[in-house]
């Protein structure tokens, strides 16, 4: 078997999943039920149960250059729209000692595969645009539970005679703080990172690497109640369906090039469906996140007011007006509401209203150039 041969069946392989504590199934009251359908497979790929009030978002993603296994990603959140549980993007990279694995893992993110989940953290907060960036000690028993999934595993490789195979895992939380609007919002991270080190017929080796993220958003001295809540109902993650996971396996070994492009088209049609603008997307998408470029690049040219957009575009902000005079504020957002009093409100929900949530007398904001004239 020559190299190549060898890597493109690690990428294609079935993963060994570690289940992290957010990640079995389970019922209880309080909580409802909701699947994310697979729009290649044609069958629902994950079961997630989040609070009964709160409404979801989410699909199921193809997997990166480095890692093509598709994975799950979705939003829940509550009426207030400040109040979030995500399930963020896949992070996928990993390292070789082979000249040709090196060659390929070069189109993925250069991070190094010792990285703590700790250190990990770190830089997943610095990508939400968060700070003050603190540990969030994890219980001892969710801690003990992950370590003996990595057990497992390396237990059913020695059983397997898959010799020169081999997993290590960290898992770890940090506490941040984030702004929206005028708004403090605080979020708690959760990582499950995972490296799996594979032989090569060559006697070289490929580790790769991958890192499931938990995201937990509340206003300011509510965070502690949403991370009890949510930690403590074990069936609020992604539960994968048996089936679907038969079904994607049998497809792969069939037709892998052709799922993988149908997996891609339907993402982006489900993305602009859902009009989901997160960044976390966009920079696991580098596909999107180059025709969202390419688009705001040709918007730009055929304005007259070029140069005052293109400041906005660079300091990653929006010029609104409608409670008062032009303001500046976050283009992470779609919508944009005032009170009139120097307080605002963003959200990518449509539905949204603080109306419903918090005093005053709350407007939508229009979208404007950054020198004030209207689109």
């Amino acid at each position: 078997m020559s190299h190549r041969a060898a890597l493109r069946g690690i990428m294609f392989a079935s993963t060994v999943y570690v289940l992290a504590p957010w990640a079995t199934a389970a019922t209880n009251s309080g909580f409802r039920s909701e699947t994310l359908f697979d729009p290649v497979m044609r069958m629902n790929a994950y079961t997630v149960n989040i609070p009964a009030d709160w409404k979801m978002e989410g699909t199921v993603v193809q997997g990166t250059r480095c890692k093509t296994d598709p994975y799950p990603v979705f939003r829940a959140y509550a009426m207030d729209g400040l109040t979030e549980f995500r399930r963020m993007p896949r992070f996928d990279w990993g390292s070789s000692n082979s000249k040709v694995g090196g060659s390929v893992l070069a189109q993925c993110p250069q991070l190094s595969t010792d990285i703590s989940a700790r250190e990990f953290l770190r830089y997943v907060a610095h990508l939400t645009n968060a700070d003050n960036v603190a540990d969030w000690p994890l219980p001892p028993a969710d801690r003990s539970a992950f370590m003996r999934s990595i057990e497992q595993a390396n237990a059913g490789y020695a059983q397997s005679g898959m010799r020169g195979y081999s997993m290590r895992g960290d898992i770890a939380a940090v506490r941040s703080l984030m702004h929206n609007g005028t708004f403090e919002v605080e979020q708690q991270l959760l990582v499950a990172l995972v490296c799996t080190r594979t032989p090569l017929p060559d006697g070289n080796y490929v580790i790769g690497c991958t890192a499931q993220v938990r995201a937990l958003r509340a206003p300011k001295g509510k965070l502690e109640s949403l991370v009890a809540l949510i930690s403590g109902h074990p069936g609020s993650g992604a539960v994968e369906n048996p089936g679907w996971r038969q079904a994607l396996n049998q497809a792969v070994a069939m037709h892998d090039q052709q799922i993988m492009q149908q997996r891609e088209v339907a993402f982006r049609q489900w993305s602009a469906t859902m009009a989901h603008n997160h960044q976390q997307f966009m920079n696991q998408m580098s596909a999107e996140g180059q025709q969202r470029e390419d688009q705001f690049r040709a918007h730009i040219a055929a304005k007259d007011t070029a140069t005052s957009d293109w400041v906005d575009y660079a300091l990653d902000q929006q010029t609104v007006v409608g409670s008062g005079d032009l303001a500046k504020a976050s283009s992470a957002y779609t919508y944009t509401w005032s009170n009139g009093q120097g307080q605002w409100y963003q959200t990518n929900d449509p539905g949204a209203n603080p109306n419903a949530a918090f005093n005053g007398n709350w407007s939508k904001q229009q979208v404007v150039h950054g020198n004030g004239t209207p689109y």
